[in-house]
C-alpha cells in the first residue's frame, strides 16, 4: 500500500491553524474570534429584547430593524477576517537559494522594483528578502504580504 499524501497545511511550519482540509485558515488562537462574536452578539441580543421594543415604539421599525442587522454585519467580518488567508509568503526549504550562509551579508537592500526604488529587508525565519510591502508577523511566524 502507497503511503497517504501529505498537504501542505500538515507540515506547515507557522502558527496558523487549519480546517476542512487546508481551506480555512486562522491564527494561532481561532477560539478567540468566537470568544469576539460572543461579547459581540450577547450585548446585542439583550438590546433587541429589552430596549429595541422601545426604540421601535417611539422612533419606528427601521431603526430597530438595523439595530438588529448591525450586530449581524460585525460577526460576519468578524469570522470573514479571522478565517482568511492574510497573504502567507511561502518559507524557502534552504536558508538561501545558493546553499550559502546569509551571514557576513547587508540586511537591507535597495532594489528596483516596478521603476521605483524599494528597500527590502533579509528574513532569518524565512530565509529570503522580503517584498516591499511584505513583514514577518511575530503572532503566526510567517511572512505576510
Amino acid at each position: 500500500a502507497s503511503p497517504s499524501p501529505t498537504y501542505v497545511h500538515e507540515r506547515w511550519p507557522g502558527n496558523e491553524t487549519f480546517f476542512c482540509n487546508g481551506a480555512v485558515v486562522a491564527g494561532p488562537r481561532p477560539r478567540a474570534a468566537f470568544a469576539t462574536a460572543a461579547l459581540i452578539t450577547l450585548p446585542a441580543v439583550a438590546h433587541n429584547v429589552w430596549v429595541a421594543p422601545l426604540v421601535r415604539a417611539r422612533y419606528g421599525l427601521w431603526i430597530a430593524v438595523l439595530s438588529a442587522l448591525a450586530p449581524v454585519f460585525c460577526v460576519y467580518w468578524l469570522f470573514r477576517t479571522a478565517f482568511t488567508d492574510p497573504g502567507i509568503l511561502p518559507r524557502l526549504k534552504r536558508a538561501v537559494a545558493g546553499g550559502e550562509s546569509h551571514r557576513g551579508k547587508t540586511k537591507d537592500v535597495t532594489v528596483a522594483s516596478t521603476g521605483r526604488l524599494a528597500r527590502v529587508r533579509w528574513n532569518d525565519t524565512c530565509g529570503y528578502y522580503q517584498p516591499p510591502r511584505a513583514h514577518h508577523c511575530s503572532v503566526t511566524n510567517d511572512c505576510i504580504e
